[in-house]
């Protein structure tokens, strides 16, 4: 019984925590590249903007572009938000708009990759001291001593953090459907694996002769299955020895395994429009009768998003009724055994 558990819990349980594991990590790499994207896109979009804004400034021989230069990069409008630099020919960071201007060339990846890249364009992402941040350089397309390219800072520490938090969310939601699979589980197992085992261990006492009570002729074999079965058992409305007998029945009868070799020969000997009705008294036959006629009435296999059928398959039969037919009312007055019927009809193509 104890195997059973377990077999039942690491097939169930196991293959739903496999399922949230990933789907954490795929939410974990999804966030991360949107937020990732999204705040390379604005870096990419700012330096189109100050480029297009330079290329005027350089075509009026008027002005000072070396002035101009140093007011674009003082006065940019998202210092609140990122970083801009403005970076010599020598390597040298000329300009930036938070006011610090080191005297020291630091170390840019990202310029060195703009530098040897075709587009002109490089990016870095790790740590410039204690701080995560993502860099983009862009070269600048105006020859000029005073520029070389331009440089865009924006730090990842509030992004990492709103990451990290919704990835905590889905954590806990992983975590609450397996909490969910976990007492689903456990109450199968409790409401009929465990009385299924019961049955079982019944039986073995039954064919061993080691009860509690010994054999009492008047008492018959109902009693004695009673007497048998735990006490939580005997306190139920239906009869205790109802699925004991039940399951000696279908398990002597081999009732399911007629079901199934009927299901597997029966529908070559219908001609087309003959129907098949099939009456079931409990839910391991109809369960076997409906998965028939329902593999039956199905026509296509192919997936939904294509554009025409390649399996070739069509429906062998037509379902009569959506529902099964269930004893009426004034049936069950006459006939109460009839109460667990269900009447399924297929007529063949």
């Amino acid at each position: 019984m104890k195997k059973i558990t377990w077999r039942w819990l690491v097939n169930s349980f196991g293959v739903v925590l496999l399922i949230v594991v990933v789907m954490v990590i795929a939410i974990a790499v999804s966030v991360h590249s949107y937020y990732y994207n999204g705040a390379r896109q604005f870096l990419l979009s700012r330096s189109d903007s100050v480029a297009t804004l330079l290329e005027n400034y350089s075509k009026d021989s008027s002005a000072d572009f070396s002035l101009q230069l140093r007011r674009v990069v003082e006065d940019y409008e998202y210092k609140d938000r990122s970083e801009l630099m403005a970076i010599d020919g020598d390597k040298n960071v000329i300009i930036t708009s938070s006011g610090f201007e080191p005297g020291d060339a630091p170390e840019m990846p990202d310029y060195d990759r703009a530098y040897s890249s075709q587009t002109g364009v490089g990016e870095y992402v790790g740590y410039i001291g204690n701080e995560k941040v993502m860099a983009i350089t862009v070269m600048s397309r105006i020859i000029s001593d005073d520029l070389s390219a331009m440089r865009y800072v924006v730090s990842l520490t509030r992004i990492d953090r709103q990451i990290g938090t919704l990835v905590l969310f889905a954590c806990l939601l992983g975590a609450a459907i397996l909490l969910f699979v976990l007492y689903s589980s456990i109450y199968f197992i409790n409401s009929i694996v465990i009385p299924i085992g019961e049955v079982g261990q019944t039986a073995k006492q039954i064919a061993q002769g080691d009860f509690g009570v010994r054999l009492d002729v008047e008492k018959g074999l109902a009693e004695l299955i009673r007497a048998a079965m735990p006490a939580k058992a005997r306190r139920e409305k239906q009869h205790p020895a109802k699925r004991s007998f039940q399951a000696i029945r279908i398990a002597v009868n081999d009732e399911l395994g007629e079901v199934e070799r009927l299901l597997g020969g029966v529908l070559p000997l219908l001609k087309p429009g003959g129907r098949l009705a099939i009456i079931s008294f409990h839910s391991l036959e109809d369960r076997l009768v409906k998965t028939a006629f329902g593999e039956w009435a199905r026509g296509c296999t192919c997936p939904p998003d294509f554009p025409v059928c390649v399996c070739g398959k069509t429906p062998k039969v037509k379902l009569v009724g959506k529902r099964p037919i269930t004893a009426s009312e004034e049936e069950l007055n006459e006939n109460p055994r009839a109460r667990s019927a269900k009447l399924r009809i297929a007529e063949k193509r």
